[in-house]
């Protein structure tokens, strides 16, 4: 009877767990880039918070760029803890930096975000970090959002912090700049030159026939060539303009002697 009634209680494993904690893993994995977070407390100097992994996505179409990254878990404890809560109680900032070129974790270049400790208080220490990247994968800009965000730094009515260590809980998201408006078509190089060089093409296209740039060079439109004016050639008169004569009807006066 009891070992019926062990087989029979339902166990607490669930499938779906273990596979996100499989694509966690394999998301952290050796593939990524993995850059330092440093972050400093007020003017204080910058230190070490944690990992950023960055690792390219694939494209959806020609032209457009993806990328993902994740945040592992930072935590605040020891003299940290003591120095944010120390920033909170004067009202300063909390900093935020990571390396302008990800593919290069020994850069010495970087980009700041910072936001109000008080504000990473109320918010329980739930942070998003938004990064802005070129077109040749460079940070632009961080953003750092936070969801709670109170109307004045030092403040009353903060959650209490009464644990040794304190996590932050990090969200990354990617932003690559939008790509323009392509024309249809493409138009041969020739079309586009001024009239001697266009004439100098055509002269080598004449020269080699089989030439499959010269036979699209010849069949290039080709914009009509512009006048030239000799220096002494009279120039036409510009048009006069009439003048009207005032009159009641057009200064709308209505005690206006008649002309």
């Amino acid at each position: 009877m009891l070992l019926q009634l062990l087989f029979s209680a339902p166990f607490g494993f669930d499938f779906d767990d273990e596979e996100e904690a499989t694509q966690q893993a394999a998301f952290f994995s050796d593939d990524g880039t993995s850059v330092e977070i440093q972050h400093a407390f007020g003017a204080g100097p910058w230190k070490p918070r944690g990992k950023l992994v960055y690792r390219d996505a694939p494209s959806s179409g020609p032209g457009v760029m993806r990328a993902t990254a994740r945040a592992l878990q930072g935590k605040l404890s020891g003299d940290d803890l003591d120095a944010f809560q120390a920033l909170v109680a004067e009202g300063g900032y909390y900093r935020l930096r990571v390396p302008a070129v990800l593919n290069e974790p020994e850069s010495t270049s970087y980009v700041i975000a910072s936001a109000s400790a008080c504000a990473l208080a109320a918010s329980r220490f739930q942070e998003e970090l938004q990064l802005s990247m070129s077109a040749r994968g460079q940070v632009l800009g961080l953003s750092y959002l936070l969801p709670v965000v109170p109307p004045r730094c030092p403040t009353t009515g903060l959650p209490k912090i009464a644990l040794d260590e304190q996590l932050f809980n990090t969200t990354v998201s990617v932003r690559f700049p939008a790509e323009g408006v392509r024309p249809l078509g493409k138009a041969h190089d020739a079309s586009l030159l001024p009239a001697p060089a266009a004439a100098a093409v055509a002269a080598a296209a004449k020269a080699n026939p089989n030439d499959p740039d010269a036979k699209q060079a010849r069949a290039a439109p080709r914009p009509p060539p512009l006048p030239v004016l000799p220096a002494d050639a009279p120039r036409p008169p510009l048009p006069r303009r009439r003048r009207r004569s005032p009159s009641s009807a057009s200064t709308g006066c209505t005690s206006c002697p008649s002309s």
